[in-house]
């Protein structure tokens, strides 16, 4: 048998310590930064360090000390959230078209198709930036927002907000689907809502 968890979870020091008696093998799986999320979404500082400890103690901690590999999106994740010192147990997730993506289009004409039908966009001038993600609170992904040239123009600030002149093309779907379409709307941004994507569709997005 071989056990596997997903965090953050509430479960995982009681299954961690009953598998590393047992001897069973368990894989752990990483995908949300707790230390950005949890000071975001409550603000009262003693409740928030006092709920981290708890996450990092019933969590994170048996994690790093009894998970037989642990996982995130990518190494430099995984390393920040659990520490480089366990780089021997630390594995990046592969994103699902390893197996389908190939950096040469069949069809000579793919680019432009895909920028014309997806992208909304007709010339090869116009940058396009690409984000394939759930639409969900946790993952931020209005954050980009600020940076994002409004559609009527307008000056960059001295921070960089507004200063890049691009289409948002998202591929993905979730709870925060609505709201990201309201506040894209209010600040006039040049944002694609595609919805979710076939992983063996992504290649054609990705070239």
């Amino acid at each position: 048998y071989t056990g596997i968890l997903f965090f953050p979870s509430l479960i995982g020091s009681f299954v961690l310590t009953v598998c590393s008696w047992r001897r069973i093998p368990v894989y752990c799986s990483h995908h949300v930064e707790m230390q950005i999320f949890a000071h975001k979404h409550v603000p009262f500082r003693p409740v928030c360090e006092f709920g981290m400890f708890m996450y990092n103690l019933i969590g994170k901690w048996p994690a790093t000390r009894w998970g037989t590999l642990n996982a995130a999106p990518t190494l430099c994740f995984a390393r920040d959230h659990l520490g480089k010192e366990h780089e021997e147990r630390l594995r990046r997730v592969p994103s699902g078209t390893h197996d389908v993506f190939k950096s040469e289009a069949d069809d000579p004409n793919e680019r432009s198709d895909v920028r014309r039908t997806r992208f909304g966009v007709d010339d090869e001038k116009t940058r396009v930036i690409l984000m394939v993600q759930r639409l969900s609170g946790e993952k931020g992904t209005e954050r980009i927002f600020p940076a994002l040239k409004p559609k009527d123009g307008g000056k960059a600030t001295s921070d960089g907000e507004g200063s890049v002149d691009a289409v948002l093309a998202i591929a993905g779907d979730g709870p925060s689907r609505q709201f990201l379409e309201a506040e894209a709307k209010k600040r006039r941004l040049k944002v694609v809502f595609m919805g979710n994507v076939p992983h063996q569709e992504l290649p054609r997005l990705y070239r």
